[in-house]
């Protein structure tokens, strides 16, 4: 398995256009357009990490994407969008269990997710 600097530079080679950015540069584009490129790229190099694991599906997946005709780096963004639906019903499930937010609020947004669901709802985007 590849490390998360490893898997950080990986990340970074994937969108070369931010390689040379400053901090300045991070800030004025959240800034100007909503999109936090930190985090952008901290979830593509937890997916590329993941895909350096043989015992997860990611790399399968992102392969099966490919020969489906999607870009190497969309493919990964699909991943990536299922780790983060996963990440936030997590969290709305830990709100909704200590009470912070009312049942109306987390309807279908709140979800115990294991490995096992998470690397399922992965392994659905090819099966």
């Amino acid at each position: 398995m590849i490390t998360e600097d490893e898997a950080l530079e990986l990340a970074y080679g994937l969108h070369p256009e931010l390689r040379d950015w400053s901090v300045k540069d991070f800030d004025r584009a959240e800034r100007d357009t909503g999109v936090n490129w930190h985090l952008h790229l901290t979830v593509d190099a937890i997916v590329l990490r993941r895909m350096s694991d043989p015992s997860l599906p990611d790399a399968r997946v992102v392969r099966a994407l490919e020969e489906r005709g999607r870009p190497h780096l969309d493919a990964i963004h699909q991943i990536a969008h299922v780790l983060i639906t996963a990440i936030w019903q997590v969290g709305r499930a830990a709100e909704f269990a200590a009470g912070r937010v009312p049942p109306v609020e987390v309807k279908d947004q709140a979800r115990r997710w294991t490995n096992e669901d998470l690397n399922s709802a992965i392994g659905a985007l090819v099966d």
